[in-house]
């Protein structure tokens, strides 16, 4: 992606009112999704708890539940990395994230990690693509497993921060999955809290592998990997009382300790609970970095996961690659998605933590790094966290006018049902009933799902919109929609008192 050059925000330098530039490609908005994050953190082995996996591998599912940091990716991705060696089994990976919670994105998203194994899908590959894909999934989902089925081979899905994307609609694509599955798909699924899968149930019927935070907690021994050689047995000792064994505590104590200021017996004055320390060891290694490098993490906090163009579009600047090489060594918290080593995530409790800091800052600040980042994201082609940054902003209008630049309406015939909903439920719905082209635009979202007495309703309010509303809307308002049939063809001539009704009867 090319951005522009941007001048310097902050005091003495304008506010950046650009927007990067895109060649029209979509492919960035897999990176990070269909693989795990690269690991350049020192990782301890975990052979027993791979081996309780791989156990588990005749059974349908595999649950690792456990509050953050406490290695559930990192263990997945050592079983990711083992099982892709393996002949005739495919492993596939999912990162989740909020805006999987729409049923079409997350489907098209495990088909993407099917397809991206080796795994044959067909058409339904072409319409993941184009996010295309319909909202009723499950006959989607059952083609999926079809494709499956008929490769001959064994496939492990791997659903990597479950906790971000679950709702009913999505609990129900795994659970067909699972129900159907005949012994070609086993599904792992990592998450904060516990799925609503019917856990217990398959419980009862041995079809299911857990694993807790007690499982994944590190033993003296691999609690002294981590750290290193470095420190005593004395102080690891102390270390590992004082963290649980809770793996990025460990880590962070290593970075602390790597800073040279400061000595392992300085933690035996610290008696506060893990996530106190967490957070203690956290604010000392971030007031640690030198001014431009805090700034740089606090205003890269607000994106799901950036580049350096990217992050110069959301900050304003051009020294975001410089920056970002001067942070390599944060392995435990600063995340590469990709090979190259050029996208990147926050670890999501170093995430959490910037998040919060960035909120103690000036407002107006935080205001215009979602701003350039709702900007920066819908010329990048992603909508719906453009979306989101627009309302993190509290600049309505700018959400609105970005969806409409993206097409309106017409969305639901460039990239489907699913997707323009994705958007809409970003949008209160008191915004939508006040802004006349929302209200045509979930008109048709309305008609498409055959909600008719609501795209009745807001029809209605369309038609009473002022006259000099603007001509785009009431093109948009007569228009027929090229996909539709011949026969609910609306003419354009028609008086306001019966537009609404005559156009919603025409369309169904």
């Amino acid at each position: 992606m090319n951005f522009p050059s941007a001048g310097k925000a902050g005091a003495g330098g304008p506010e950046f009112d650009g927007t990067p530039e895109t060649d029209g490609e979509s492919e960035w908005l897999l990176v990070g999704k269909l693989a795990p994050p690269e690991q350049r953190v020192t990782v301890v082995a975990r052979e027993s708890l791979i081996g309780r996996l791989e156990a588990g591998l005749t059974q349908p599912l595999s649950v690792i539940v456990s509050p953050p940091g406490f290695g559930k990716t990192t263990l997945l991705t050592q079983w990711w990395r083992s099982l892709k060696s393996r002949p005739g089994l495919h492993a596939c990976w999912l990162t989740l994230d909020e805006i999987d919670m729409e049923v079409s994105r997350f489907m098209a998203g495990l088909i993407m990690s099917v397809a991206a194994s080796g795994i044959d899908v067909g058409f339904l590959e072409v319409a993941a693509r184009q996010q295309s894909i319909d909202t009723h999934v499950r006959p989607i989902a059952l083609a999926l497993l079809d494709a499956i089925q008929r490769s001959g081979s064994t496939v492990v899905l791997i659903l990597d921060d479950f906790h971000r994307a679950q709702t009913q609609a999505v609990d129900e694509v795994v659970s067909t999955l699972i129900e159907y599955s005949r012994g070609s798909l086993h599904i792992a699924v990592s998450s904060r809290s516990r799925p609503h899968l019917q856990i217990s149930t398959l419980l009862a019927r041995g079809l299911v592998t857990m694993l807790h935070a007690r499982d994944l907690a590190l033993s003296l021994e691999q609690a002294a990997q981590l750290v290193g050689p470095e420190v005593s047995q004395a102080d690891l000792e102390l270390l590992h009382t004082r963290t649980e064994g809770w793996a990025v505590a460990l880590q962070l104590a290593r970075l602390w300790l790597d800073r040279g200021r400061h000595r392992p017996a300085a933690l035996k004055d610290f008696s506060g609970r893990t996530t106190e320390m967490t957070e203690y060891l956290t604010e000392q290694i971030v007031d640690d970095l030198p001014h431009e490098q805090r700034e740089f993490m606090l205003e890269t906090s607000i994106l799901e996961r950036f580049n350096a163009p990217l992050a110069d579009a959301v900050r304003g600047r051009h020294d975001s690659d410089a920056l970002l090489d001067r942070l390599r060594h944060f392995d435990a918290l600063l995340v590469p998605l990709d090979n190259a080593h050029e996208w990147y995530r926050y670890h999501h409790l170093f995430a959490d933590f910037l998040g919060q800091r960035l909120k103690r800052g000036a407002v107006e600040k935080r205001m215009t790094l979602h701003r350039n980042a709702a900007r920066a994201l819908a010329a990048m082609g992603d909508l719906p966290e453009a979306v989101q940054h627009g309302m993190a902003a509290g600049d309505t209008a700018l959400a609105v006018a970005l969806t409409q630049q993206a097409g309106g309406w017409e969305l639901i015939l460039r990239k489907g049902i699913g997707y323009l909903r994705s958007v809409l439920m970003l949008f209160d719905p008191a915004i939508i009933r006040s802004t006349p082209t929302m209200r045509i635009t979930q008109a048709y979202l309305d008609i498409k799902l055959g909600r008719l007495e609501a795209a009745r309703e807001l029809l209605a309010l369309a038609a009473a919109a002022p006259a000099d509303a603007g001509g785009k809307i009431w093109r948009d308002f007569s228009a027929r929609p090229s996909s539709w049939p011949r026969r609910t063809s609306v003419p354009i001539r028609v008086s306001r008192r019966y537009a609404a009704c005559s156009w919603v009867t025409a369309c169904t």
